[in-house]
């Protein structure tokens, strides 16, 4: 069987380099996409990790907070209620500088199961979607417990070592980012679902 863990931020960056589209990953392409890749499909999937943290939120939260607050909620409300099990995994956001802000504990998760799942024997191998080189020691231990890493990266975005220390490396270009992208009608209803949530958002706040 097969898991697969997304680091989200990394996604997020990834798609803003590779995609010229004002459109949205659809992350149930997006799992279809890779698990095909390795030669798969959703009967050897056991399940997938999704790892993100909630927008920065000050105290109290201002207007344009709580807007983007709500609009990641439903971003993830979205993704748990889809066709594909899909677990979250929640970080904090915390805040640099006025305009920087900087995702922690992300990475101790993603590593903390990444080791934990290579223990499970009915797990043979992980489908790793990050970049970040912290991850190296992890998967070290997940490889000396026989379970086989396959990395989604790409030269942007992706640490050397990391790409050096995994068993096998799959490219995501230009035309992988088309095959995942939402089809126009996605879009529409996202776009809609989003309007309304924001015209709730102002209705609520004049009361």
């Amino acid at each position: 069987m097969v898991v697969v863990l997304i680091d989200g931020e990394f996604l997020r960056k990834v798609y803003k380099n590779k995609s010229s589209s004002d459109s949205k990953i659809d992350i149930f392409k997006l799992i279809d996409k890779v698990l095909s890749e390795i030669g798969l499909d959703r009967k050897n999937l056991l399940r997938v990790y999704y790892y993100t943290a909630p927008p920065y939120k000050s105290n109290p939260p201002t207007k344009e907070e709580e807007e983007k607050y709500k609009r990641w909620k439903r971003f993830i409300d979205r993704i748990k209620n889809g066709r594909i099990n899909i677990d979250i995994r929640l970080g904090k956001l915390k805040r640099i500088s006025e305009n920087e802000y900087e995702q922690k504990m992300v990475d101790v998760l993603m590593s903390i199961d990444l080791v934990h799942f290579s223990s499970n024997p009915r797990i043979n191998k992980i489908i790793f979607i990050a970049g970040d080189d912290d991850y190296v020691p992890a998967v070290k231990r997940a490889k000396d417990n026989g379970v086989k890493i396959y990395l989604f990266y790409t030269e942007e975005n992706t640490g050397k070592d990391l790409k050096k220390e995994v068993d096998e490396r799959v490219l995501i270009d230009e035309d992988f980012i088309k095959e995942i992208t939402q089809d126009k009608e996605q879009k529409e209803k996202q776009d809609g679902d989003d309007n309304e949530g924001e015209k709730s958002t102002d209705s609520s706040s004049d009361n």
